[in-house]
């Protein structure tokens, strides 16, 4: 089925009831996705440095997580097509680690970050850069071809 492929190879391989957990699957692992990436998130909104922010941080921290949720839906049900979805954040997720991999690259050349003793080898600079090339190419070509 052209329209979900993903689904048809579950109901061809064991039917009526393949089908039908393989929509189990794919609901568990949106819950997962969501419930995963609304906890990391909103973790990132912490940075308080006093006990007081972190204790005010700790009594909206519900409402954030819930709002993110909320939000999270809201985009499902406006947008819909949730194997897309996934495609497309997967490629957007595909940009992150590049821009990752560069910032640690960056970061290890650092005498204020990395300290005075310390200093990264040349050839795993370059070959980091080359993968930090690679997988900004192959995240880009990506998200030109999935949108």
């Amino acid at each position: 089925d052209p329209a979900n492929p993903a689904a048809a190879i579950f109901q061809i391989a064991a039917g009526n009831f393949g089908y039908k957990f393989f929509g189990l699957l794919l609901f568990a692992a949106g819950m997962t996705s969501v419930l995963g990436s609304t906890f990391t998130s909103v973790s990132f909104l912490n940075y308080s440095h006093s006990s007081e922010g972190a204790t005010k941080f700790q009594k909206y921290r519900p409402y954030l997580v819930i709002s993110f949720i909320a939000l999270s839906t809201l985009v499902f049900y406006i947008i819909g097509k949730p194997a897309q979805i996934l495609v497309i954040v997967g490629a957007i997720n595909g940009l992150i680690l590049p821009i990752a991999l560069a910032i640690l690259l960056v970061g290890a050349h650092k005498h204020k970050i990395m300290g005075d003793t310390y200093k990264h080898p040349i050839l795993l600079s370059i070959f980091g850069w080359l993968v930090v090339l690679f997988m900004a190419f192959a995240g880009i070509e990506t998200l030109i071809n999935t949108l």
